[in-house]
């Protein structure tokens, strides 16, 4: 195999050795509390876990429908523009576990009916539904499990139910692999 600085010397490109550092997400809970963050430790041992069939998948968390991250994201997933796909939703049991309040599976192929609207549209308009339905996450949660916290370990660390640890709110999920398109609300922590 060639030396890897020598694949950009045509572009004076100056390389080092890399050294695999531990992945951090910038997330308290994430990094400190899980015995495995959301991938993996490494890069590298994403890029192994990734399967060899998946050659046409992104992932993104915290998406702004209303941003053009969202508008990005689909375009380089191929799903910017399709109109050819079904769509199925399903609620969440218990949405502090689950990691969802509702999600959404878009799914295309040849017998999906067309669509009166691009992904990017519908995604705006649940996202816009959820806002409305969940209104302040906090009061939705105290409604959602009553007044006492229940006896779990994330409750404690969310402070439920005063939450003067930081703040909740809703979040969203987006998640492309080829010909399915993943999208879900969430409970987001912001932590003080």
């Amino acid at each position: 195999m060639a030396e890897p600085s020598g694949w950009f010397a045509d572009l004076e490109v100056h390389t080092t050795p890399l050294v695999d550092a531990p992945l951090r997400s910038g997330d308290w809970y994430q990094d400190g509390r899980l015995a495995t963050p959301l991938w993996d430790t490494t890069a590298a041992a994403i890029a192994r876990r990734v399967s060899i069939g998946n050659v046409r998948g992104l992932y993104g968390l915290l998406i702004d429908p209303n941003q053009r991250q969202l508008a990005a994201m689909l375009e380089l997933g191929l799903w910017s523009t399709r109109r050819d796909y079904q769509v199925g939703i399903v609620e969440a049991a218990d949405p502090i576990h689950d990691g969802f309040l509702r999600r959404l599976r878009l799914v295309s192929d040849h017998r999906a009916p067309q669509q009166p609207v691009v992904p990017a549209e519908l995604l705006r308009t649940f996202s816009a539904a959820e806002q409305a339905r969940i209104g302040d996450m906090e009061a939705w949660l105290r409604r959602r499990y009553g007044d006492e916290p229940p006896a779990d370990e994330v409750f404690g660390w969310i402070d439920y139910p005063v939450f003067d640890n930081g703040s909740m709110g809703l979040g969203h999920v987006l998640l492309i692999h080829g010909a399915e398109l993943h999208f879900w609300s969430r409970v987001g922590f912001w932590h003080k």
